[in-house]
C-alpha cells in the first residue's frame, strides 16, 4: 500500500478521487488549483495604470504654489510689455 502512503502526503485539495473496482485501485491523478484569469488580468491592468499615473505625476504634476507663482510671473510680463506695445499704422500710412 505504497500508494495510500503517497496520497497522505498529497493535500486534500490537489487530490483526485480513487476509483476502487474488483479490488484494483485507479491510476492517481493530481487535479491542480482552478485559478481565474480574470482576476490576474485586473491586477496587472491596475499595476500599469499605477505605473502611468506616477510617470505622468513626475512629468506634468505642480505644486498649488507653483502654479500661482507662475501665473503672477506671466502677468507681470504681460503688464510690463502691454505699455511698450508699438501701434501698427498709426503714424506710417499717412506720409505716403
Amino acid at each position: 500500500m505504497v500508494l495510500a502512503g503517497v496520497m497522505k502526503q498529497i493535500p486534500a485539495e490537489r487530490r483526485a478521487r480513487t476509483a476502487h473496482t474488483a479490488g484494483v485501485q485507479a491510476t492517481l491523478v493530481l487535479v491542480g488549483k482552478v485559478v481565474n484569469l480574470n482576476k490576474f488580468r485586473k491586477r496587472k491592468a491596475k499595476v500599469d495604470r499605477e505605473k502611468k499615473a506616477e510617470t505622468n505625476r513626475r512629468l506634468h504634476g505642480r505644486t498649488k504654489l507653483e502654479r500661482q507663482r507662475d501665473e503672477l510671473q506671466k502677468e507681470r510680463l504681460t503688464r510690463g510689455l502691454h505699455g511698450k506695445k508699438l501701434e501698427k499704422g498709426s503714424d506710417t500710412e499717412g506720409d505716403v
